[in-house]
């Protein structure tokens, strides 16, 4: 063994002209199995992450299917009580929800946000407007949500 003092420091080392080789195998094994858990980690998370904005895309196309219902019962009460321009428009617009709630069923999520991403390069003033809207009625919930909660 040679004993070398380095900065008030003593350390130990074989003299076999190969451990400073084996040292940095050793570190690089060492990183490598690191690196191997950090990806298996973010693969893991990723998994996660896509099962469950799977699972709640799923969700909201069957809440989606039962707004459409019930807009399609409220037109057909609206008919019946003489207001069938307003229950026209009910009947329109029930359509229209059914017609998001099958596209949501029907679509995995890669190509909704292939699909998303086209709308917005080919209309980005509606996107924008869009986003907005969606914005200030999350700002709405969120403020409603805190008088409640």
């Amino acid at each position: 063994m040679d004993t070398t003092e380095h900065n008030g420091l003593s350390q130990t080392s074989e003299m076999t002209g190969d451990s400073g080789d084996s040292g940095k195998v050793q570190v690089q094994s060492v990183a490598e199995q690191g690196e191997r858990k950090v990806v298996n980690i973010v693969d893991n998370a990723r998994d996660q992450i896509k099962s469950q904005l799977a699972n709640q895309k799923d969700q909201a196309s069957t809440k989606l299917e039962h707004v459409a219902d019930s807009l399609k019962q409220t037109s057909s009460d609206l008919k019946q009580h003489g207001q069938a321009v307003v229950g026209d428009y009910a009947n329109a617009i029930a359509g229209e929800i059914e017609h998001v709630s099958a596209y949501l069923h029907d679509h995995d999520l890669n190509q909704i946000a292939r699909d998303t991403e086209n709308f917005g390069r080919q209309r980005p003033a509606m996107m924008l407007s869009a986003a907005f809207l969606l914005g200030v009625i999350a700002a709405r919930f969120i403020k409603s949500s805190q008088r409640y909660g």
